[in-house]
């Protein structure tokens, strides 16, 4: 891990992760010339080894007959026979082969030619593409197309582009200060903030939503400072 995870080998992916890559030329599948690349997302690492640890943990407890089944079998491969009431113990050496694995993938190409970033590039880019598309379906809500008039699919695919393009610069802004946080959830923080005025004329009184220290920060990071005063 020492020698993959060091600066030179760092990636970035189109969704602003950063991960850690290297590639060489080796054969694998029967095939002898093949481009492969180790990925590491530190991420995805730590979070796999601290949900190992609480399932280990949980195990180790009291979780009752059911719930003690089912740890049994998710971790299966990490526990051996044992004298005793338990029938059972975890294996150390299981588990430390097991953490090998965390946050890690293997991807191959036929292109002996591609660097370790150009290969992460393109097979990172299909998920930023399929991710586009369940954002339009789920947060944006753009529901499809009753009547497919020629008008109509060229007004949509232009507020579909326009949405999705203020949504992924939006994003990338949040993520300079807060690298794994999405957009859909600094919105849903900033779901019950809001501004109301009464009277008219020159007599106008302003009401705002008292604001917490992250929903201050947030509304500062996506420009909402035009639209709601952040003190």
């Amino acid at each position: 891990e020492k020698e993959l995870e060091r600066p030179e080998h760092l990636v970035v992916r189109p969704s602003g992760e950063r991960l850690f890559a290297r590639a060489w030329t080796g054969s694998m599948l029967g095939q002898n010339q093949l481009r492969l690349t180790l990925v590491v997302d530190p991420e995805e690492k730590e979070a796999e080894r601290l949900g190992r640890a609480e399932r280990l943990q949980e195990l180790q407890g009291n979780p009752g007959k059911v719930r003690l089944r089912e740890l049994r079998t998710e971790l299966k491969d990490l526990v051996g026979k044992a004298r005793g009431r338990r029938g059972f113990r975890v294996v150390p050496e299981k588990v430390e082969a097991d953490e090998l694995r965390d946050g890690r993938r293997l991807l191959f190409s036929t292109d002996v030619e591609m660097s370790a970033a150009e290969m992460c590039r393109a097979y990172f880019e299909r998920d930023a593409i399929e991710k586009s598309f369940r954002t339009a379906k789920g947060p944006m809500s753009l529901a499809p197309i009753r009547y497919r008039s020629e008008v109509r699919l060229d007004a949509y695919a232009t507020v579909l582009y326009l949405g999705l393009l203020l949504w992924s610069w939006e994003e990338r802004k949040l993520r300079k200060k807060f690298p794994s946080r999405t957009l859909e959830d600094a919105l849903w923080s900033l779901r019950d903030v809001s501004l109301v005025r009464i009277g008219s004329g020159k007599t106008v009184r302003e009401f705002t939503t008292r604001l917490n220290d992250d929903q201050k920060e947030l509304l500062r990071l996506l420009g909402g400072k035009g639209v709601l005063p952040v003190p």
